[in-house]
């Protein structure tokens, strides 16, 4: 045997007035199929690609901007001079690897470079 007070069949019937009453109408809302912003950020897209050759540059350029010589580091001068089945990656861990032998300990991180134990070096 089960019973419902009357104060629960009020609380009840307030509850669905006001969930139908939208816009100062006493309607129900339309459907709608956006989830809000979290969701649309978080949708599955396309894989992000990362351009070791872009990246590259910019710690060579930024190697430069620091007043240091780009040459000592590895850098090179003539993009052009390196083939086609060139490893950007392994060149910018080069270059990155060196730049971490500088008393600043600042330095990799300040031209670009990722972290020695950054799990894109390994990808």
């Amino acid at each position: 045997m089960s019973y419902t007070s009357e104060r629960a069949l009020e609380v009840a019937n307030k509850k669905a007035v006001k969930a139908s009453f939208v816009g100062g109408k006493n309607e129900k809302a339309p459907p709608t199929e956006y989830r809000g912003e979290f969701a649309s950020k978080t949708e599955a897209g396309p894989p992000a690609k990362f351009d070791w050759k872009e990246r590259s540059i910019a710690i060579c350029d930024a190697v430069e901007k620091r007043g240091y010589n780009p040459g000592d580091f590895g850098c090179i001068e003539d993009l052009k001079t390196v083939g086609e089945n060139f490893s950007w990656r392994g060149y910018s861990k080069m270059v990155c690897s060196r730049i971490s032998t500088l008393y600043d300990t600042g330095a990799p991180e300040a031209c670009g470079c990722p972290p020695p134990t950054w799990p894109g070096w390994r990808l």
